[in-house]
């Protein structure tokens, strides 16, 4: 949420933020309003969790139904209009999912269960009614890439579902592994997948020229110079995670190798209206 923010420049109106857990609340949190992924206790961490971080849909809102409503775009009548996603046939899309699951199922509130077929319906429904141009599937949890909505097991015809790239922290039968743990609430506090992701394009963008003047910059020309599948497969081996990447582009028009980091993850509308501004 926060590089998308900060790096790629999107507004809350372009994201939907799904936490089932009200974490800055927790009475188990000593850090209230805040959630730290690493340094809380030395004071020199950044909470990812601030009074601009816009939550969507929190606590028993989180449910598979509300998921999918998002994705097809069929909410209830009088839904907010800031809890659904204006999506188009030329929308490029990320559709990332992070927490407990298994072989074919993610789990939501430890009460249901999303499975692979509920998702590769859903997004052949929004191939159907044009609610995409690409799609980046990422999940991050156990078995990971069984959720691949392009499997054979799902999908007979990859012609009904194209342009659907899928990137797993964990191949069928391997566990995907926390990061670190914070002992003042025993509790991991991020996954070894998306912590190592977000840490590579730091480093990338420490190394831009004007990183210590203007960092949403930097990260933003590190996305445009990295493919997605460098950032999301190369860049993430086994010995930093503990699993394999399980990754897939079969029925895309380009491949992941291809495309920039930032077709996905950079609001581009921004990125005209800056170099409309500047003159260039």
């Amino acid at each position: 949420y926060n590089l998308l923010k900060t790096g790629g420049q999107f507004t809350d109106d372009n994201i939907i933020l799904m936490i089932a857990d009200d974490i800055p609340c927790d009475g188990r949190n000593p850090h209230k309003n805040a959630i730290y992924p690493e340094y809380a206790r030395t004071g020199a961490g950044n909470s990812v969790y601030n009074a601009d971080v816009e939550v969507d849909y929190r606590g028993t809102d989180v449910t598979v139904e509300n998921f999918l409503r998002v994705l097809v775009g069929r909410h209830e009548k009088g839904e907010t209009p800031s809890r659904m996603l204006d999506l188009t046939p030329d929308t490029n899309l990320v559709v990332f999912l992070t927490g407990h699951g298994g072989d074919s199922f993610f789990k939501f509130q430890d009460g249901e269960e999303l499975m692979t077929q509920d998702i590769t319906d859903a997004f052949q429904q929004m191939h159907r009614i044009g609610r995409y141009n690409e799609m980046l599937f990422i999940a991050d949890t156990c078995q990971a890439f069984t959720l691949n909505p392009t499997e054979f097991k799902v999908l007979s015809d990859i012609t009904a579902l194209p342009n659907v790239m899928t990137v797993a922290s964990s191949l069928q039968g391997q566990n995907s592994y926390a990061h670190h743990s914070d002992p003042e609430i025993g509790q991991s506090v991020v996954d070894r997948y998306t912590y190592n992701f977000v840490e590579n394009l730091k480093n990338l963008a420490m190394r831009q020229p004007d990183s210590q003047v203007d960092m949403s910059s930097a990260l933003w020309r590190s996305m445009e110079q990295t493919s997605v599948k460098t950032a999301w497969v190369d860049a993430l081996p086994r010995k930093k995670l503990g699993a394999d990447v399980g990754w897939t582009d079969k029925g895309c028009s380009r491949p992941m190798k291809d495309i920039p980091l930032c077709d996905f993850l950079c609001d581009k509308e921004q990125q005209d209206f800056a170099a409309s501004r500047s003159g260039s």
